[in-house]
């Protein structure tokens, strides 16, 4: 059995894509690192709005009491 050619054009790549194309790699690394920084800046940024201090009477300091003690 013998195989059909195929006989019509292969589309041809811009410049750009090609380019694009040989440093997938790259991009794809650059990509992994910056979601990394973004997941690890929302874990930073939940743990500091839970860790800040609420505002209650009892964890702030007045100036009134500094005069007094």
């Amino acid at each position: 059995m013998s195989s059909k050619a195929r006989l019509h054009k292969q589309p041809e790549m811009s410049r750009m894509e090609v380019w694009l194309q040989s440093h997938a790699s790259l991009f794809l690394f650059i990509c992994i690192i910056v979601l990394f920084m973004l997941v690890l800046a929302v874990i930073v940024a939940m743990f500091n709005v839970s860790a800040a201090p609420t505002g209650t009477e009892q964890n702030l300091w007045y100036n009134q009491l500094e005069r007094i003690i």
